[in-house]
């Protein structure tokens, strides 16, 4: 990895999704999810699995106020999901880009958080996630990318703990470390993105990006990493998106 990495400043969620999509699915064309008129991701079916992939959630009202704006793409990713024949608690990967994240992730979090408890993720299945500060094309005040899982057979799917962090609920913040999909042929582990931090929760290498993202720390613990695993181990590995 070098250093400064290129930098983008506006997100475009779709190319993000579709390439999880793409390594899920080997190319394979699901079908077109809608949201009323609008398209919004497809859906994967076979005998193991429904996949909803949400390739761009925008805000309903672009002038809404941030706590708002969030929860408009919740409620989206739960009425689309319900159309679908999924619940939300089948949400397991989600994609956040905060315009101005620093200015409101708090914020952020203390709107997620009561509507993921009142779906039940506490209890149930608490998706892994990635919170980016970054501006976007609408000039929304957030967008997000989405996966859901409805299981079938058996497919399972769980949280995994990071060996090398604390949990995020320990600092209110509503995340599991990473989702694991086991199917009959393959898993595959979705590892959530943060920022570099000790195993209390702590920042680690302020001003020193290079050591922030090393491999000993991403591969492990920092979840700047997707990692594809087959049966017989690692299989691919994959440049994530977190920039925070």
């Amino acid at each position: 990895m070098s250093f400064p990495p290129e930098l983008i400043s506006v997100v475009d969620t779709r190319p993000i999704v579709r390439q999880v999509a793409l390594e899920a699915f080997g190319g394979a064309c699901g079908r077109p999810v809608y949201d009323g008129a609008r398209h919004i991701g497809t859906l994967h079916e076979d005998d193991q699995a429904s996949v909803c992939f949400f390739e761009e959630l925008v805000p309903a009202d672009l002038r809404a106020s941030r706590e708002e704006q969030t929860l408009s793409i919740f409620e989206t990713i739960e009425r689309v999901l319900h159309a679908e024949g999924m619940e939300f608690g089948h949400l397991s990967r989600t994609w956040f880009y905060l315009d101005q994240i620093l200015d409101w992730y708090d914020l952020f979090n203390q709107t997620r958080t009561p509507f993921l408890k009142a779906r039940g993720a506490f209890e149930g299945l608490m998706p892994a996630s990635t919170g980016i500060g970054i501006a976007n094309r609408f000039g929304a005040q957030v967008v997000a990318g989405a996966m859901a899982v409805k299981p079938k057979g058996a497919a399972i799917v769980r949280e995994v703990p990071s060996p090398m962090q604390c949990s995020a609920l320990d600092y209110k913040s509503s995340f599991s470390r990473a989702i694991e999909i086991e199917r009959a042929d393959a898993r595959a582990l979705y590892v959530s993105g943060t920022a570099s931090i000790e195993p209390g929760g702590a920042t680690a290498h302020v001003g020193n990006p290079a050591q922030s993202s090393s491999p000993d720390r991403t591969h492990h613990a920092s979840g700047r990493r997707y990692f594809a695993l087959a049966p017989d181990g690692l299989e691919r590995l994959h440049a994530g998106h977190c920039l925070s």
